[in-house]
């Protein structure tokens, strides 16, 4: 079981996020802000970082440059001009895809 963070401020896009993540057996924490999403993965390690682009707060880019740094993967869901070495998964959300996105960036970041 791999931990990880759903940053946004839209409920339906955690709402379904969090099921299905947790169907796969992952542990998954919330936040609204990317703010907290850097403050909370600089105190708990977190497998993969999913950062919705509409997420209220610290510009999403910033955000995935700090979190990166903290050692987890950063998967940004919109466009927000990510920075290299994000993952960028763009819109319409597609849950399965984006649950892919996670199973991949848990294998590459266990191989690490």
């Amino acid at each position: 079981m791999k931990e990880l963070l759903i940053c946004s401020g839209d409920p339906m896009f955690i709402k379904n996020l969090y099921g299905a993540l947790r169907q796969e057996g992952h542990g998954v924490d919330t936040v609204e802000r990317t703010a907290m999403a850097v403050q909370m993965s600089l105190r708990k390690q977190y497998s993969v970082v999913i950062l919705d682009s509409f997420a209220i707060g610290l510009p999403v880019r910033d955000a995935a440059e700090i979190i990166q740094r903290s050692g987890a993967s950063v998967l940004v869901v919109g466009d927000a001009g990510a920075s290299s070495g994000v993952m960028v998964e763009k819109r319409p959300v597609d849950v399965g895809s984006i649950r892919d996105h996670v199973r991949d960036l848990c294998k590459s970041g266990a191989e690490k």
